[in-house]
């Protein structure tokens, strides 16, 4: 990757993630290189499918074991001490030590991940206990502080209640709480929003953008909601069929989107062409086609048979991912004459 500055907190390298099947082998993620600025939210995009959940959980070392995945690639994440560490090479303990403490996870459906037989507040609590130490009072009473921190009211009586108790916005928020608890440097959120209605999506996203800003933390943020992303990402990466077709950061991507797919998500916006200064559209623009199946993907390009611009070209073998500006990426042979020659 020649735009990754060596500040960076997290720097992903070549991620590759497959999983052996009766069928052949299933390449969810392919090749997959990014990295996250410190205090910065980089955005994940894609339609589901595209390996970008996948992408999370091998970073996070939470594939099941039954999965027998097969994992390559190289990551540098450099902790709250200055320290940098391949997370794909930590010791399953070095990962435990990690993971819940300075690396966090907000997943989307939070009912599956709270534990219904313990009360919120304890299962902040035991998260504190475990890494910092504190004992069952102090770590109650940062519970409460977290509750208070993420806006969710009387949380002195609410530390006593369960997961099924809540309203999903007040379990999402805990799930917050929960990712929060030990101040972690990397907070990956998987789709925070998505089971939530539009107004408590709104301001669980503005909640995480105040944090965000008040502890100085870097968020890998997961979606296909590209209008979130407009909203509250630094940098955007987009993947399909398990690669990045485009890394760009985010103001000039939406202005000036150079893969195929990239510009077929943004048409579907609703209100683009319309805000473009054209005719309002009878209906909604809708990418062709879909998804080719990992386990056969076509010939060159994974896109090549939804694309309206696709050449012969296309066929013959997969694009590399080719520099077109700063800090900018593009998978394409159509995009080749925008590449910027590289420093020798």
């Amino acid at each position: 990757m020649t735009h990754v500055m060596h500040s960076a907190r997290l720097v992903v390298q070549n991620l590759s993630t497959a999983f052996p099947t009766e069928d052949g082998l299933v390449r969810s993620v392919s090749d997959v290189s990014f990295s996250i600025q410190p205090g910065k939210t980089t955005a994940l995009v894609g339609e589901s499918g595209s390996g970008k959940s996948v992408t999370s959980l091998t970073l996070m070392r939470l594939l099941a074991r039954t999965a027998n995945a097969q994992v390559s690639g190289q990551t540098r994440f450099v902790t709250r001490a200055g320290q940098a560490v391949d997370l794909l090479k930590l010791s399953d303990r070095e990962m435990r030590r990690l993971r819940g403490n300075e690396l966090a996870m907000i997943f989307q459906e939070p009912m599956t991940s709270l534990n219904p037989v313990f009360s919120v507040g304890e299962q902040i609590a035991e998260s504190v206990r475990l890494h910092k130490g504190l004992d069952r009072t102090a770590a109650l009473a940062h519970a409460k502080r977290m509750l208070d921190l993420v806006e969710i009211p009387a949380a002195a009586q609410r530390i006593h209640e369960y997961p099924h108790q809540l309203s999903g916005g007040m379990r999402q928020r805990v799930m917050i709480a929960l990712a929060m608890a030990c101040d972690p440097t990397l907070l990956i959120a998987d789709e925070p929003t998505t089971a939530l209605d539009v107004t408590i999506q709104a301001q669980i996203l503005v909640l995480m953008r105040r944090l965000q800003a008040e502890t100085g933390m870097s968020i890998l943020f997961i979606t296909h909601n590209l209008g979130v992303v407009a909203h509250h990402a630094d940098d955007v990466v987009v993947m399909y069929a398990g690669r990045v077709v485009e890394s760009a950061p985010v103001r000039p991507l939406f202005a000036t989107p150079e893969h195929p797919y990239t510009q077929g998500l943004l048409a579907c916006l609703p209100g683009k062409a319309h805000a473009a200064g054209q005719p309002r559209p009878k209906r909604l623009f809708a990418i062709r086609g879909q998804v080719s199946s990992p386990l056969s993907p076509p010939p060159g390009c994974a896109f090549e048979p939804r694309c309206d611009r696709a050449t012969a070209l296309c066929r013959q073998a997969m694009p590399a991912l080719i520099v077109t500006g700063a800090a900018r990426q593009a998978r394409c042979v159509q995009v080749s004459a925008l590449a910027v020659p590289r420093a020798a």
